[in-house]
C-alpha cells in the first residue's frame, strides 16, 4: 500500500494538532527526547476514543501506516473504550504516577478540566515551527 502525499499532509497534520492541543505532562516515555540522538527511534504513546465506523479509517491503520513511513517516530496507540469523564480519571492518575501518554486526543469540552488538573503541557513554541504548514484558522 502506497502512502500517498495527502494522508502524508494530513497526517502531519493530526499530529501537530494533537501536539499542540493534548501534549501531557509526564509523558511516560520520558527518554524519547534522548532516543533520536542514540539511533533508537523516538516513541510517541498516544491514547484516543476515536470510533472505528463502518466506512471509516480506524486509527491504528493510520498508525501502522505513519510508522511504516517514519522508522525513526514511531506511535504507539490505544484506544480507550470507556466514557470521557473515566479517560480524563484514567489520564489524571496515569500522569500523577508518572507513567501518562504523550498525546491523548480529547473533546474541546475536556481540556479546561485537563488544565484544571495540571496534565496538559504548554507545547505552543514547539508547535509555531509548524505554523506555515497550516491555514490561519487550522493552526489557531
Amino acid at each position: 500500500m502506497a502512502i500517498t502525499p495527502r494522508f502524508t499532509r494530513t497526517a502531519a497534520i493530526v499530529a501537530v494538532g494533537a501536539v499542540s492541543a493534548f501534549g501531557l505532562a509526564a509523558c511516560s516515555s520520558g527518554d524519547s527526547g534522548d532516543s533520536g540522538a542514540s539511533g533508537e527511534p523516538i516513541t510517541i504513546e498516544y491514547l484516543h476514543r476515536l470510533p472505528d465506523g463502518e466506512g471509516m479509517t480506524p486509527a491504528s491503520e493510520i498508525v501502522d501506516r505513519w510508522n511504516a513511513e517514519h522508522p525513526d517516530i514511531q506511535v504507539k496507540a490505544t484506544k480507550f473504550d470507556g466514557k470521557s469523564s473515566d479517560m480524563i480519571l484514567k489520564l489524571e492518575t496515569d500522569v500523577k504516577a508518572g507513567n501518562g501518554p504523550c498525546l491523548a486526543q480529547t473533546g474541546y469540552s475536556e481540556v479546561p478540566q485537563l488544565f484544571v488538573k495540571g496534565l496538559l503541557q504548554d507545547v505552543a513554541d514547539e508547535a509555531k515551527k509548524y505554523e506555515d504548514d497550516f491555514s490561519a484558522g487550522a493552526f489557531s
